[in-house]
């Protein structure tokens, strides 16, 4: 979950982005895992979407260190 206020605009990366809404300082904790709005997955549910969800979603998420 987002922890400071964002904005949904156009980005030449992908289509859509998601921005912050106001100058971010250095060292600024921005976003934290929120059980219940974030979601959590094994490779092996994620590679069990179709496509093309799963590509999608694939150039969303990150790999943690436990796998």
């Amino acid at each position: 979950m987002f922890l400071i206020p964002t904005v949904l605009r156009r980005s030449p990366i992908h289509g859509t982005g998601v921005f912050a809404a106001a100058d971010v300082p250095a060292g600024t904790r921005v976003w934290e895992f929120t059980s219940g709005i974030d979601w959590e997955m094994t490779a092996d549910q994620l590679e069990a979407f179709p496509e093309p969800f799963r590509g999608w979603l694939s150039d969303l998420v990150y790999q943690t260190d436990d796998g």
